[in-house]
């Protein structure tokens, strides 16, 4: 597929069909760049790219099917299998593949760990980063975080090591890739719009242990035990709650600044991979102290009028939502809705927790929201402007507004 001239069908602009888009225009190939919006609406389409000759633009509702002439197509990571075009690729004798295995192909051997699970694989992901710099290693976290692989291909790459946060859509589509290690930070419901079944879900995650080495380590969650344990090749398991935190075998944990019952269960998650590449205790604890909470997962923004503003944007599942609820009792305005992934809203209702003074919910997802929560503390809006100056209008000094949508964002903002 990949040989000067061959014509290579890339779907999806976002940033990482961009970067796949731009390394194979710089090693002689000709793309056809897809996207389901119209080309006026693609944000990183830079003059450059619209003047390489070498480059199709195909958008929207254009006429453009694929044909005879196509010798390969690359995935962004949002693009679903059972997207119209990637069925009909699929129909024709070529391969497709991950952005991340192309970027593999060009990239210098380097170890690899993968990141996955539903919730903190972001924040899981940075802790290990953090943890490799602090024993000495030139370690990069990447991949479905913010920097695709194939961006880190396209000028000179100076890592020993890549951490790779890889979605459950980029576990569905992965052929070539070989992970030293990999860590399954939790599993739980959520793009139940997009999967058949939670299983089938749970299944794609859990698809990342046949690309661990032999001999590699798994790390995964203790809720998973039952499950990982079909995992046929010969690859080490290791199982970790956030109660070994500073207990036991991880009792230097106790010296880690890490607040929050979820973070520090992501932390024992890297401790535990970590001991397991041979990283002492010292360089762990170092890490650890020098990792910072990235933003937009339960980001205090500021405060005003003695009222605290959460942004957990992040919080795009009902599981994330109850987690940011229980980091503190004091009185919430709560934030919610946009896009529902096809879960229950229910857990969320006043019966648990009852510290929440106001649901403002907004979106497409209203209506299912305002019934399943059954609450008179819950009133719908237009959208998440509106929602917002209402839980201003009603808060009181010493509370809090949070916003935590427990849905996806689509309907809210242009991209």
């Amino acid at each position: 597929m990949l040989v000067v001239g061959a014509k290579i069908v890339v779907i999806g602009a976002g940033k990482s069909g961009i970067a796949a888009t731009r390394l194979l225009l710089k090693h002689g190939a000709k793309v056809i760049l897809y996207d389901d919006k119209e080309q006026n609406q693609l944000k990183l389409l830079d003059t450059d790219l619209l003047e390489n000759h070498n480059l199709k633009i195909a958008c929207g509702n254009t006429a453009w099917r694929p044909d005879g002439s196509i010798h390969g197509a690359i995935l962004s990571p949002g693009v679903a299998l059972t997207h119209p075009l990637v069925q009909q690729l699929a129909a024709l004798p070529i391969p497709l593949y991950n952005e991340m295995d192309l970027a593999l192909h060009f990239l210098p051997p380097h170890q690899i760990i993968g990141i996955t699970g539903t919730n903190g694989k972001s924040t899981t992901t940075v802790m290990m980063e953090s943890v490799l710099k602090a024993a000495g290693h030139k370690a990069i976290a990447c991949g479905n975080l913010g920097t695709p692989l194939c961006e880190l291909a396209l000028a000179p790459f100076d890592y020993e090591i890549s951490v790779l946060e890889l979605s459950s859509y980029q576990l569905e589509t992965l052929k070539d890739i070989k992970l030293a290690g990999a860590i399954i930070v939790n599993i739980t419901p959520d793009h139940l719009d997009r999967y058949p079944s939670f299983d089938d879900y749970k299944q794609a995650k859990l698809g990342i242990s046949k690309f661990i080495i032999e001999g590699g380590v798994l790390v995964a969650n203790q809720d998973l035990k039952e499950s990982t344990q079909e995992i046929s090749h010969s690859i080490k398991r290791q199982y970790f709650s956030s109660a070994q935190f500073g207990a036991a075998a991880l009792s230097f944990l106790a010296r880690a600044p890490i607040v929050g019952v979820h973070n520090q269960e992501n932390a024992v998650a890297v401790a535990t991979l970590a001991l397991a590449l041979g990283i002492s205790e010292d360089a762990i604890i170092k890490g650890l102290t020098n990792f910072r909470p990235l933003p937009h997962r339960c980001e205090v923004v500021g405060e005003k009028f003695g009222i605290t503003f959460i942004n957990d944007s992040k919080g795009t599942t009902v599981v994330a939502v109850e987690k940011a609820l229980s980091m503190s009792k004091k009185p919430t305005h709560l934030l919610l809705g946009g896009i529902d992934k096809g879960e229950s809203f229910a857990a969320l209702s006043p019966k648990y927790f009852p510290h929440i003074k106001g649901y403002y919910v907004y979106g497409r997802a209203t209506s299912k929201i305002m019934s399943e929560l059954n609450s008179d503390k819950a009133a719908r809006f237009t959208d998440l402007t509106e929602a917002f100056h209402a839980a201003q209008r009603n808060a009181s000094s010493g509370d809090i507004i949070l916003l935590s949508p427990g849905c996806a964002s689509f309907d809210q903002f242009d991209n």
